[in-house]
């Protein structure tokens, strides 16, 4: 995730005055989509730009079905770039390669100009209390509304009331002095009531691998 202000720090810390996004995965030999920041990108917060010109992307709700502009899914590829299959696992191809699209595992959308929006990876999606929250989505919605917060891991634990319960394991920049009360009442701004953590879990550092 980016921001435009995060986009010019970089650019002016380099001393460029151009930078490209890509998206794409080792599946599609690597790449989907590949633009340039300009006016438009900048306008486009977050956004992972527009398709190659030889590859069709599509958005897929979970019975394999389009869905429109806007609305969020499976990402799905499709052209000359994506492989083959892997070797000798004729069960994850079928699986990975059905109705002739590359799923990608990757959970988005895309406005009406076609361009791609990424949420989360579809194994992050957490299921709580009927609800799809995004793993990602909340980790975002933290770290806006708590300056203190240096790092935050998102993830759903069993749970016998919500299915998925929502905790965030939270590790505070030096000197930060919060609660878990503290950090859950500044994100009920920037969050809607089921994406709220149900716990917050105090570390001193996230493992990295």
């Amino acid at each position: 995730t980016y921001t435009p202000e995060f986009t010019a720090e970089v650019m002016a810390g380099l001393g460029i005055e151009g930078i490209y996004f890509f998206y794409g995965l080792s599946e599609a030999s690597p790449i989907v989509s590949a633009t340039e920041i300009s006016a438009q990108m900048i306008a486009k917060p977050n956004t992972m730009g527009f398709p190659v010109w030889y590859v069709d992307v599509e958005i897929f709700d979970d019975n394999d079905q389009p869905l429109p502009r806007g609305e969020i899914g499976e990402i799905v590829v499709r052209g000359p770039n994506v492989f083959s299959g892997y070797y000798k696992r004729p069960e994850a191809n079928a699986e990975v390669l059905r109705g002739g699209w590359l799923h990608t595992g990757d959970i988005g959308y895309l406005d009406d100009d076609n361009f791609i929006f990424f949420v989360d990876r579809k194994k992050d999606m957490i299921k709580s209390g009927g609800m799809n929250v995004y793993s990602l989505e909340v980790e975002q919605g933290l770290a806006k509304a708590v300056p203190e917060i240096s790092e935050v891991a998102v993830v759903g634990l069993p749970d016998d009331a919500w299915g998925e319960a929502v905790i965030a394991f939270v590790v505070l920049k030096a000197g930060a002095e919060l609660t878990e009360a503290d950090i859950i009442a500044a994100a009920r701004a920037h969050l809607g009531g089921y994406k709220l953590p149900k716990k917050i879990v105090f570390r001193t550092e996230l493992p990295k691998n």
